[in-house]
């Protein structure tokens, strides 16, 4: 799957899954995605902002609600 010059925003709720959105981000950009995140205020309970970022290489975005 190449994805050379795409931008994938992917969205992180508050679920057990998304310990594995970092395989994902991981994956995406090993494609040569470009990924941003935003996450809602209850992800942050499963995987951490800082963890997320530096694998998406990208700034996270957090929701307030």
């Amino acid at each position: 799957m190449m994805l050379h010059n795409k931008t994938i925003t992917l969205g992180i709720t508050a679920c057990s899954p998304a310990i594995k959105a970092l395989d994902l981000i991981r994956e995406l950009k090993h494609s040569g995605a470009n990924v941003h995140v935003i996450m809602t205020p209850n992800s942050v309970n499963f995987v951490s902002p800082l963890l997320v970022q530096r694998e998406a290489g990208t700034p996270v975005a957090t929701l307030a609600c």
